[in-house]
């Protein structure tokens, strides 16, 4: 039923935008992607491209990155990203730096017909430096699972870190935390550092860095620490200022809607007082604001 909804929507002169919504934003990604397998066994045809086609702009952004699984969006996102005139660097952060490990994304990315690139080479060609570096490191996908944390790791971590007060900052073992230890790990160490140099990371990463590689490093800490807290500061900052960054907003709706999001709305509005919901009401418009309030779900 909601597959012929879908075609009839799509079907003939004009399309029906919000049944496109209901069928869509409504469901879970597994349903979705049994909704994709369907469409083709029924009409011989690819739902994503007539999705394409039908609709433009910001709802075909949130439409079609609802439509994806998971690691075809994060690779969706990461091609964005390296395209273009500009590289946007804050959006390969935001991927690299709080996903979960999959080599399937190195794997997906140079499958997919439209990229055919190797990603370590795209990120090889798109960014520099210790930056570049940082990301080649992340894209490997070697951190280790779980949240089991080693008190002997800590202390022997931190004690490095802090050299005893003294010592030139080591760029190389500073990266090497991030790509050894869990997601658990990797925080327990940066507290013991602090009480121990009575300083935090985040001050050590502003002292030693700059550019690119301070902000990824930034956002790295601050997902560990507590990724709804990271995810509410990036939405805060997609709302303020002069505009939306559209992109931005829909990125992290979409790929959080079935990980984190309830907890997202709760301390947004805790945070800043003024709900997910009145943000989207007052900065987006027409069936584009229609799919994320329903993505979002009442207050």
């Amino acid at each position: 039923d909601e597959v012929e909804r879908l075609f009839k929507a799509m079907d003939g002169l004009g399309t029906d935008e919000q049944t496109i919504i209901d069928v869509i934003v409504t469901k879970k990604n597994q349903q979705r992607q049994e909704i994709r397998q369907k469409y083709k066994e029924r009409y011989n045809k690819d739902v994503m491209l007539d999705l394409k086609s039908e609709l433009s702009g910001d709802l075909q952004e949130v439409i079609l990155g609802l439509m994806m699984t998971p690691s075809e969006y994060d690779v969706d996102c990461l091609h964005e990203a390296m395209s273009g005139m500009r590289t946007d660097e804050s959006m390969l952060i935001d991927i690299l730096a709080t996903r979960t490990p999959e080599r399937n994304i190195l794997k997906l990315y140079y499958l997919v017909v439209e990229y055919k690139k190797d990603l370590e080479k795209h990120i090889k060609t798109e960014t520099s430096g210790d930056f570049k570096e940082l990301l080649l490191e992340l894209v490997k996908g070697q951190r280790p699972q779980g949240d089991k944390v080693d008190d002997k790791i800590t202390d022997d971590e931190a004690k490095k870190l802090n050299k005893n007060g003294k010592g030139k900052f080591d760029k190389k073992h500073f990266k090497s935390i991030f790509t050894k230890y869990n997601n658990k790990q990797v925080p327990a160490i940066f507290e013991v550092y602090k009480k121990i140099s009575d300083k935090d990371v985040l001050e050590l990463i502003e002292e030693n860095m700059k550019g690119d590689v301070k902000n990824g490093y930034i956002c790295l800490v601050k997902s560990y620490e507590d990724p709804v807290d990271y995810y509410v500061e990036r939405l805060h900052g997609a709302f303020d200022g002069i505009g939306t960054n559209d992109s931005r907003l829909i990125r992290i709706l979409v790929s959080r809607s079935e990980i984190d999001l309830a907890g997202i709305k709760e301390k947004y509005k805790e945070s800043y007082g003024k709900s997910l919901n009145e943000e989207i009401k007052s900065e987006c418009s027409g069936d584009y604001k229609t799919a994320l309030l329903l993505l979002v779900g009442e207050e």
